[in-house]
């Protein structure tokens, strides 16, 4: 959380609908588009080819398959 920046609509809904943040993560994402998922040795080659915009958002490591926002 706070690595790529929530559009003001989201905070708006989130606000305004007293909707918790997990469930607003849950449903609406939180202004997350496309994910590509690669090797962090990589990161600065792939966000550099892309024509929009990028955030590290998060990692995948060995666990019990579910996801934690921080």
């Amino acid at each position: 959380m706070g690595s790529w920046p929530i559009p003001a609509l989201f905070k708006l809904i989130e606000q305004r609908g007293q909707i918790p943040l997990t469930e607003m993560a849950r449903v609406f994402n939180l202004g997350i588009g496309m994910i590509i998922i690669a090797d962090p040795a990589n990161l600065s080659m792939t966000q550099s080819s892309l024509a929009e915009p990028s955030w590290l958002i998060g990692e995948v490591v060995p666990g019990e398959k579910m996801v934690t926002l921080k």
